[in-house]
């Protein structure tokens, strides 16, 4: 007897048979289209194991993902069909990165077979309008690095062409991007925001000023830690004071990124 193969962790199975044989202790598989059968192969050594590693193949079971298992009869165990190389699990949730994929849990943008969350996946991009200040600067943000929790202060975000000497901060959120007028100029995040602490641009000289923070500054705002996860987008922007612009403020544009491990 035997069981078609239905299940996520293995794709390249998807609508193989699998069958094996009781007194002879073998076991093949093949694909059925309707019409002809493709792929024979004999499966004994994967399935059965050298040296007799089952001895009564007894039945096939399947789980509720149609993960396939295998019954000894006389050694009295139940075997999962795993791949060789063990099943791909990233994100340590103890089910395969392609049931993830396959279930929704997961994204994998690029189509690599590596959920979203495992990998800088897609990379940080700038999106929005800035917001031209009195003095003529358009201010932008822009990144360095790679956002991995495992290096967060390697992940640099920068404000520039920022008015010189103000005091400014850059805000997140994790609601995704927005677009929406806000004090004469652009908010770029969705709310709820959560600031960073204020910083200085320094500089000298006209749009001179400049203001950093890092991923690491994002984990230890307080509600940072519990929001900003692996596979967590967020969405930050740039504030500062422009005491002659309209509304006293400046605002960068948008920069989107996907946290990694």
């Amino acid at each position: 007897q035997g069981y078609v193969y239905r299940g996520c962790a293995m794709p390249g199975l998807q609508g193989t048979y699998i069958f094996a044989d009781y007194c002879r202790v073998q076991a093949w598989s093949f694909k059925f289209d309707g019409v002809n059968v493709s792929d024979f192969q004999d499966r004994t050594a994967q399935l059965v194991g050298t040296g007799g590693a089952m001895s009564t193949i007894a039945s096939f079971g399947e789980d509720a993902r149609g993960e396939l298992y295998m019954c000894d009869l006389s050694g009295g165990r139940v075997y999962r069909i795993v791949p060789a190389s063990g099943v791909p699990d990233c994100n340590g949730n103890s089910v395969a990165d392609a049931c993830d994929i396959s279930e929704g849990s997961s994204q994998d943008v690029n189509g690599n077979g590596v959920p979203d969350e495992c990998e800088c996946n897609p990379p940080p991009v700038v999106y929005c309008t800035s917001k031209v200040s009195s003095s003529g600067c358009v201010p932008t943000i822009s990144a360095t690095g790679s956002p991995n929790l495992s290096a967060a202060g390697s992940f640099v975000m920068t404000s520039n062409n920022v008015e010189t000497g103000v005091n400014g901060i850059q805000f997140f959120g994790t609601t995704g991007p927005n677009n929406a007028p806000f004090q004469d100029g652009t908010l770029c995040v969705q709310t709820p925001l959560y600031r960073l602490a204020v910083s200085n641009a320094g500089g000298a000289g006209t749009c001179a000023g400049s203001m950093s923070y890092t991923l690491q500054d994002v984990l230890n705002q307080p509600s940072g830690g519990a929001l900003v996860i692996a596979g967590q987008q967020v969405n930050q922007q740039g504030w500062f004071r422009d005491a002659a612009a309209l509304s006293t403020t400046g605002l960068t544009n948008g920069l989107q990124y996907v946290v990694c491990p």
